[in-house]
């Protein structure tokens, strides 16, 4: 029987997805501070980011750092094991990892996530801004306040130059479109509030979607899921 959980821990910011015996596709998306370390536990999945494409199997793991553009397909009858952890948490996590990992993964799959973080943490990673005029202010506004207006024509005014020039290097410098990162953005603003028990529709104004069916529609497009069904799948620590 397919299923997914998210066990999520508020103190430290981290979470642990389980996808279980499910295809599954996650379009083009961000994670803000968070490293995404992940292992397959059966089957096959497919990562994609600006650079690269691969293919991994069972046993393997993948590590995408914060503010890396990516999306993921999840091959049928595959499970898959997600660990966000907070960048800046990375070294005091631990205590939240074991009691989040403990009840739903073996000790060899707990030792593979563990051990591949530290590798993670330990890369030659650098957070640096994109080095294009104007786009750091662009990138930290669509981040930290996705609720906002912000039209192309803006963002473009912003940096300095014209509108097609301004899609051409925001898409280099990030994997996405503008509309794209400011959707994902969105989504994980909706996701903070749900999981605060805010009403749907209030959440869907908090996040910036145009009406609750909106952030339906596009929670869906997402996850895989709508929010009623992600806030049944997850579990605060």
């Amino acid at each position: 029987m397919s299923s997914i959980a998210y066990h999520y821990a508020e103190s430290s910011r981290m979470e642990l997805v389980l996808s279980h015996a499910a295809a599954r596709h996650y379009p083009w998306h961000i994670h803000a501070g968070h490293w995404s370390i992940g292992l397959v536990l059966s089957g096959s999945v497919t990562l994609g980011t600006k650079d690269a494409t691969r293919m991994l199997g069972s046993g393997e793991c993948f590590a995408v750092p914060p503010r890396a553009a990516h999306w993921l397909d999840v091959a049928p009858q595959s499970s898959l094991a997600v660990l966000c952890i907070d960048a800046e948490q990375m070294e005091t996590a631990a205590e939240d990892f074991f009691r989040l990992a403990a009840t739903t993964l073996s000790a060899r799959d707990i030792d593979q996530l563990e051990s591949y973080a530290l590798v993670a943490r330990a890369a030659p990673f650098s957070a640096a801004e994109p080095a294009s005029s104007g786009l750091p202010e662009i990138i930290r506004r669509l981040i930290e306040r996705p609720e906002d207006p912000f039209s192309v024509p803006e963002m473009a005014a912003l940096a300095g130059v014209s509108h097609w020039h301004f899609l051409r290097r925001f898409r280099a410098e990030t994997g996405m479109t503008p509309h794209a990162f400011q959707l994902a953005s969105r989504m994980r603003r909706a996701r903070l509030l749900l999981r605060k028990n805010t009403a749907a529709a209030d959440t869907a104004a908090a996040a910036g979607f145009a009406d609750q069916s909106h952030m339906h529609k596009v929670f869906k497009f997402h996850h895989g899921l709508t929010p009623r069904q992600f806030l049944a799948a997850s579990f605060r620590m």
